[in-house]
This record gives C-alpha cells, sequence and structure tokens, in this order.
C-alpha cells in the first residue's frame, strides 16, 4: 500500500498525497535553542484524584526534566499552607523521585489565595497585620518544604500588592497605556494607624487660595482682604481639578531635589496635596472657631471685671445689685461655654492634625509592608539555605530564593519597573533587617519588648531585633539579599498589558491602525522589558514561566501557539547566561492532547525527536510529521490506524505487515 496515492477525495488535505518523508515541515531553527532538560513544566500539587507525588510522577515519565510546582491544595484540603498538609512521608517519597529520575524541581509556585505579603484586603480595602502575617507564614511553610524535598529552590508569590491607576502611573509618562476602570477615577490614601483607605475623587475639584502660576504659593493677606482691592473684592480662588493637583506635585518634586536632607520636603504626591488641601479647610475653620470662642471668653471675663471693679461700687440699689450678680453669673456660664467650645474646636483640630499626618499614598506605604515580609522571608530563605548546604554536606544543593511574579495589570507589581522596585526594596529592607539592631515593625517604626510601637525619639526603649547579625555587614548582606530575594517572570502576564496599550492613528488619513500592527508595536514594548530584565545586572528573576495566549486575556496555551514572542524571550534570557529555570505554564492545552504542555515547547525550541528511531525512508524530520500517539497532535495523521487498519488475522503468504 502507498500513501501517496490519492486515495482520499477532492475536500482533503493536499498533505495527505506526499510521502511522510517530502511533506512540508513546519517554519523550524537551524539548531535547538535548549536541551529538553532544561525546558520543564508547570504541575499542580492536586489535579482531579491525583496527589502531589501522583502528578509530578506522570510529568517525569511525559519527559519533563524541570519540574516548578503549583501549590493547589484539593477542595477538602484543611490545612492553608504546605506546612499543614505535605508531612515528612511524603516530602521524603518527592525527594527520592526527583533524585532517582535525576530530574530538578526548581521551586513551588504558591496559589492565588495568596495574592501579597502586605496584607492587602481587596474586599475591605484594608490593610492587615493578621493577615500578613498568615501570608509570612505561608511563605515560611513554602521555604521550609523547597528545603525538605528540593535541596533549595524557588518560592514564588503572584504579585498583586494593590490596586493602582495605570493612565497616571509614573512609568506611564509617554502616554502608551490607558485604561478605563472605576480605579482610574480615585486616588487610594491609607491610614497607617488603622491601615485602612480613604479614597480620593479624582473627578472632584477644590477652589484653593494657591497661585499656580507662581510657584503654587498660598495668596499673601492683602489679596484676601476686600478693604484693601481697589474693587472691594478678594481675589477669586483658583479651581484645582487633578491635573492641576499633579502640576502641583510635579512642582514640589523638583523643589525638594534641591533641598538639603535636613530641610522640611513638600508632598510629592497628588493625592496627599489634595487631602492635605481638603483637610486644611476644616482645620482652618476649627482654628477660626475657637479663637473666636477664646475671645469670647475673654470678653465675658473682662465683662465680670468691670461690674465688679466699676459698676457695683457705685451701685447702692440692692436690687441694682442683685440684678449685676445674676448678670455675673450668667457671663460666668458664657465664659465656661466658651472655653468648652474652644477646647471641643482644638480637640477637633488635633485629630484632624493627627489624621492628615498618619495617612500616606498606598504605593508607599503597601510597597513598604510588601519589601518588609519579602526581607523577613528573604532572611528565612538564607537560614534554610545554609541549613541544607551543611544536612546535604553541600552536594546537589541549590540556593533557596523567595519573590514575587510579575502580576496582573490591575494590580501594583504588574509592570516590569514596578516588578522591579519591588524587589529592590526587599533587598534594601534585608540588608537592614540584617544590620539594624532596632526591633521595628513593618511600617519602620520602633517597637518595645512587648511589640508596642514607639516614637523614633523614644528608640532608645526600643527592643533588640531578632534578625540583627553582629557580624554582618552592609556589603555582606547586600550580596546574601542579591542571591535569595528573586522574583518569577511570566510571559503571559506581561503580555496581558495588550488590553491597555494604546492604538496609534495615522494622523492624516485618521484611520486606526490594525490588529497586527497594534499586536506587532505592543511585541516591541514586549521585547524592550524582556531586554531590560534579561541583561540587567540586578539578577531580578529565578525562574521563567513561558506562557502564550491569542489575546490580551490570561491564557495558558504552550509557547508559539499564541502571539507573544515567547521563546524569544526564553533565548533573550539564555544569550544573557541566565541560569534560573525554564518551564511552560500551558496548561490549558492538555484537553486536546496529553503532555502538549510541554511538546510543543520542545517543539518551538526547535528540540529534535531523532532520526533513528522511526526507520530510514520515513524518518520524522520535523515533530508535526509526528501525529497523534505520545506528541498529542490534534490534526489528522498521514497512516492508517485503529478500526481503518486491516485485522491482524489477515495475512500475506510472506507474513509482512500490511502497515
Amino acid at each position: 500500500m502507498t500513501l501517496s496515492n490519492r486515495y482520499f477525495n477532492a475536500m482533503d488535505k493536499a498533505a495527505y498525497y506526499a510521502p511522510i518523508n517530502k511533506a512540508p515541515s513546519q517554519e523550524g531553527l537551524e539548531k535547538p535553542i535548549f536541551n529538553i532538560q532544561d525546558l520543564g513544566e508547570t504541575v499542580p500539587e492536586n489535579l482531579g484524584q491525583s496527589n502531589i507525588i501522583q502528578t509530578t510522577q506522570a510529568a517525569i515519565r511525559g519527559g519533563a526534566g524541570t519540574i516548578q510546582l503549583i501549590a493547589f491544595p484539593a477542595q477538602d484540603s484543611i490545612g492553608r499552607t504546605l506546612g499543614g498538609r505535605v508531612g515528612q512521608e511524603v516530602r521524603e517519597t518527592l525527594k527520592e523521585i526527583m533524585l532517582a529520575n535525576q530530574v530538578n524541581i526548581a521551586g513551588i509556585e504558591l496559589p492565588t489565595s495568596l495574592r501579597n505579603l502586605n496584607g492587602f484586603d481587596f474586599q475591605q480595602r484594608a490593610f492587615t497585620e493578621d493577615e500578613r502575617k498568615r501570608g509570612l507564614q505561608e511563605v515560611k511553610d513554602a521555604i521550609k518544604f523547597v528545603g525538605d524535598v528540593m535541596n533549595g529552590g524557588d518560592v514564588d508569590v503572584i504579585s498583586w500588592e494593590f490596586p493602582r491607576a495605570v493612565n497616571d502611573a509614573g512609568w506611564n509618562k509617554d502616554g502608551k497605556f490607558e485604561r478605563e476602570s472605576e480605579q482610574e477615577k480615585i486616588a487610594l490614601l491609607v491610614d497607617t494607624r488603622s491601615g485602612r483607605t480613604n479614597v480620593v475623587q479624582k473627578e472632584d475639584a477644590q477652589y484653593l487660595a494657591v497661585d499656580p502660576k507662581e510657584g503654587f504659593r498660598r495668596f499673601r493677606p492683602e489679596e484676601l482682604d476686600p478693604d484693601k482691592s481697589e474693587d472691594g473684592k478678594r481675589r477669586d480662588l483658583v479651581k484645582f481639578d487633578w491635573d492641576k493637583f499633579e502640576d502641583w506635585a510635579d512642582h514640589n518634586r523638583k523643589e525638594n531635589l534641591k533641598k538639603k536632607p535636613d530641610e522640611k520636603r513638600e508632598l510629592e504626591t497628588p493625592e496627599e496635596l489634595y487631602f492635605h488641601a481638603q483637610l486644611k479647610a476644616q482645620i482652618d475653620n476649627l482654628t477660626n472657631s475657637e479663637l473666636r470662642s477664646i475671645d469670647f471668653a475673654r470678653n465675658a471675663a473682662d465683662t465680670i471685671r468691670k461690674i465688679d471693679e466699676d459698676v457695683i461700687p457705685n451701685v447702692t440699689d440692692p436690687e441694682e445689685i442683685k440684678r449685676l450678680e445674676k448678670r455675673k453669673e450668667s457671663l460666668k456660664i458664657e465664659q465656661e461655654l466658651y472655653l468648652e467650645s474652644a477646647a471641643a474646636n482644638a480637640q477637633q483640630r488635633a485629630d484632624l492634625e493627627e489624621r492628615r499626618d498618619s495617612f500616606k499614598p498606598i504605593s508607599e506605604y503597601g510597597l513598604q509592608l510588601s519589601a518588609n515580609s519579602y526581607a523577613e522571608a528573604g532572611i528565612d530563605a538564607m537560614r534554610e539555605t545554609a541549613f541544607v548546604k551543611e544536612r546535604e554536606k553541600d552536594v546537589n544543593c541549590k540556593t533557596v530564593t523567595v519573590g514575587p511574579e510579575i502580576g496582573w495589570p490591575d494590580y501594583y507589581g504588574s509592570h516590569p519597573d514596578e516588578f522591579k522596585q519591588l524587589i529592590i526594596e526587599a533587598r534594601k529592607e534585608m540588608i537592614r533587617l540584617l544590620t539594624d539592631p532596632v526591633a521595628r515593625d513593618a511600617a519602620g517604626r520602633p517597637l518595645d519588648d512587648r511589640g508596642r510601637i514607639l516614637k523614633e525619639e523614644e528608640i532608645e526603649r526600643a527592643a533588640k531585633s531578632t534578625y540583627f547579625d553582629p557580624n554582618m555587614d552592609p556589603e555582606k548582606a547586600a550580596e546574601f539579599a542579591k542571591t535569595h530575594i528573586k522574583g518569577v517572570f511570566d510571559t503571559g502576564h506581561l503580555g496581558m498589558w495588550l488590553s491597555n496599550f494604546k492604538y496609534e492613528t495615522d494622523s492624516k488619513t485618521g484611520v486606526r491602525e490594525s490588529e497586527e500592527q497594534h499586536v506587532k508595536r505592543f511585541n516591541e514594548w514586549f521585547n524592550k522589558q524582556v531586554d531590560d530584565l534579561a541583561s540587567s545586572k540586578e539578577e531580578f528573576v529565578s525562574g521563567l514561566q513561558l506562557v502564550d495566549s491569542k489575546s490580551s486575556a490570561h491564557g495558558h496555551l504552550p509557547p508559539g501557539e499564541g502571539i507573544f514572542p515567547v521563546l524569544d524571550t526564553a533565548k533573550k534570557f539564555k544569550d544573557k547566561g541566565f541560569k534560573g529555570f525554564m518551564v511552560s505554564e500551558g496548561h490549558d492545552e492538555e484537553r486536546f492532547g496529553r503532555g502538549r504542555i510541554r511538546t510543543k515547547l520542545w517543539q518551538k525550541a526547535g528540540a529534535p525527536i531523532g532520526s533513528g528511531y522511526f526507520g530510514q525512508a520515513g524518518a520524522p524530520a520535523r515533530w508535526n510529521h509526528a501525529a497523534q500517539g505520545y506528541f498529542g497532535k490534534t490534526y489528522s495523521p498521514m497512516y492508517l490506524f485503529g478500526s481503518y487498519s486491516p485485522s491482524n488475522e489477515f495475512k500475506l503468504w510472506s507474513e509482512i505487515p500490511l502497515e
């Protein structure tokens, strides 16, 4: 039987008519980019009725040489953390599987129920210390898990730190991105006393006695006094919309750069300026009311004194004296009421001033808490690495790393600049924890031995930090921080920025660019971000999750099945000497054929199948020549199989099989 003959009708594929050894191959590479051993896959802890041992063994049997576990507890699991639901025997079994099969279990990604390490609750829009500590404990349990099972590895937390705007973000000065969202209409400030947020409405305006044309100075008294103006009117207040507050913040940032470190610095964010201006009007009203009440109380006291000194000595009528005494009693009551009113105004003013000084932008407060938690986790990773090396006598040991996984565009931590900033701040905080003897809370405030917050001037009463190492100098601490705090780069999450990438319109014709042009321009931006990360001497990235998508939606396609330069990303990192793990997270296509999560990655990376295994004349030169079976192809094969094959009971006299 010759498969190249025309046994099919006119609607069948033309490729059927060519012998398999002459069939057209997919666009390939001159040589493989990676070894198959280096290109692995993500493996869920729990999948249907399978457990962590079964899912790991299945991936290894499928050919995966590198694995990143995904913490995905069963629905009936009570324990939230790995420390609570994976016991010693299971850990030892996983370790034996890894060593016996000589595979690299590179690390573990924690579930998305742990969205950040700052304790931000998206429903309540508040930071809670209890939630921060629970999240940090989950990370510490994972650090112990990778030490027990993998002799070291990476712990990965999705970076959804807190909500923030895209349109007026600092990294979006060129206006490449634009988002339509309710979040763009507000800004958030955090009360550092309680962790609760306060909403600033960007669409609201304020009328202020501030001159934006003269360095945002406040009006002089004569400009507010109608009696000193030519027309008998005070100067009109200026309408401040959000754009003016942004201009004001930019002005203050430039002015602060000129100041010495000990000089008072002006507010540098529009939300702080808006909030302070709003509270200033209330504080000024209370101050005015307090002064008037004090003035009225003084007048009452003066009147009483005059009655006692000037009036009563000259009055002889007893009835008049009684009337004057009653008048004095009434004035004393008025005086007391005015003084109480003044005290109440002073109290309210003090409360507002404390409130004003307690609020910070969410970007500052949330980042500080996240950095502190990652710093604490980094120290645990450092200590676990030392423990594993001692236990294993430095054989088959890996460094334990911990850090954020680049998140979704809706939240801080998803833009590459934010991803890098979070890691940088966490490393700085780890250096401080290792070298600062003073115990502080996550916000950096000193604590006494009972954990109570102290003022900075009370620092001599502070307890000693449990992280402080007297033998650690800043240079050595910086080296440890760089080694143990690194993040995971998910290409699919970066691709989600396409949804906010602005379209360009031809200035002459007014025609908007096509979808193909739009994606092409976005991928140029995508590649630039990859270049910056891959070439950075800071070594921000510990591992790559190679994920594709056919749109800006959150997808999990194998590399090459979507529209983003995923394999280019892997190649750029490899060319820069990247030593971290690379795994496919394209599990969406497992529905169409088991193993496509890894085999599509191998195929697109140009990894050869081999030439001798399948024979000579019919040797499949490319991956698309091997249909069905192990490789999980979804299109029609070029050979007969199943019910179409002749029965094995029928044999030629030569006993040569028909196939």
